[in-house]
């Protein structure tokens, strides 16, 4: 991802906190689908960053827990 270097680990390279980078990192997890309501789906990942090179992910852990939601959208049928 092209992101900002953390600050306290941008001064300890020299590197100004402002600039934008390319970091490179690798995610593997697991992911649970369930159903919340009716229709509305939902989700959670537990994932793990494997690959930091430098230590210079924005994410201030290894681990990282996400959950989201999905809530269905009706689309109406043009007429031929």
């Amino acid at each position: 991802m092209n992101t900002t270097i953390p600050p306290p680990i941008a001064r300890t390279h020299g590197i100004d906190p402002a600039y934008r980078e390319w970091v490179a990192s690798v995610f593997v997890g697991i992911k649970k689908d369930f159903t919340v309501y009716k229709r509305i789906k939902g989700n959670t990942e537990v994932l793990y960053n494997i690959y930091d090179p430098n230590n210079y992910s924005p994410y201030g852990d290894r681990l990282a827990v996400r959950f989201g939601f999905e809530f269905p959208m009706k689309t109406r049928m043009k007429p031929n």
